[in-house]
């Protein structure tokens, strides 16, 4: 759905969203993950950065996370991602 998502993947409920400027050639978008995770901060969902080039989001939920939880953080990447530059 979004262009800008690269690769997810992860193991157990550590996962990792990379961010591209162009899916063919993988070009990193360090800015765009930065604005990702400063949006999401402000909506009350803590995470960061990680990667050589820092545009790799890094999720590590808490071992309680409820379905309406995984959710409502879905709902908010899909907004935070569709307005995003």
């Amino acid at each position: 759905k979004h262009e800008a998502i690269g690769d997810i993947r992860g193991s157990g409920f550590f996962k990792a969203v990379e961010f591209v400027a162009d899916r063919e050639s993988k070009q990193p978008a360090p800015g765009l993950t930065k604005e990702v995770v400063n949006a999401l901060r402000k909506r009350g969902i803590l995470t960061g950065s990680i990667g050589p080039h820092d545009n790799i989001l890094k999720l590590r939920p808490p071992m309680v996370l409820s379905r309406d939880n995984a959710d409502f953080f879905l709902e908010v990447l899909d907004e935070v991602l569709g307005k995003a530059k």
